[in-house]
């Protein structure tokens, strides 16, 4: 009867480890499986965060291709308004020299009446055109600021 106790006490120790060990190994295997999930997710969280910078890199490209053409383009307007004012200017001055001969056909007595109304027309239409140009350029001038500023901003 000691025997048999003893034999079963040991039996009841031993099956006590296996089911320890087998707690322990499940445990394990668990954990192992924990891992390998978040390992997954990571992998899958760095190839996501891979794609996106590549995204953002083919469209920091496309901005700033844009960003040139803009540029280009506020380069011609600017030439063009530059050389619009240019013209204003030009017809300004020929308006001057065109009242100075008007002045001297006045002095020698003849009468200028209807030329000065022509003389004044044109040179308050080149007036005009030069405020239209100086308007033009600060516009100009404004925008590129302005494209400046976004692409300093967008880089």
């Amino acid at each position: 009867a000691a025997m048999r106790r003893d034999r079963d006490a040991a039996l009841d120790e031993v099956n006590a480890r296996l089911l320890r060990s087998g707690d322990d190994l499940a445990a394990a295997v668990a954990e192992l499986n924990a891992e390998r999930a978040s390992r997954e997710v990571a992998e899958a969280a760095a190839a996501q965060a891979r794609a996106d910078a590549a995204q953002a890199r083919e469209e920091a490209g496309s901005t700033k291709a844009r960003l040139t053409r803009a540029m280009q383009e506020l380069d011609r307007s600017t030439s063009a308004l530059t050389a619009a004012a240019d013209a204003a200017k030009a017809d300004r001055d020929a308006a001057r020299v065109a009242a100075d001969a008007v002045a001297l056909e006045k002095q020698r007595g003849d009468t200028l009446a209807t030329a000065f109304q022509k003389l004044n027309a044109e040179r308050d239409a080149a007036i005009k055109a030069t405020l239209a140009a100086e308007a033009e350029a600060k516009d100009a001038a404004a925008l590129a600021a302005k494209l400046q500023e976004r692409g300093a901003r967008e880089a």
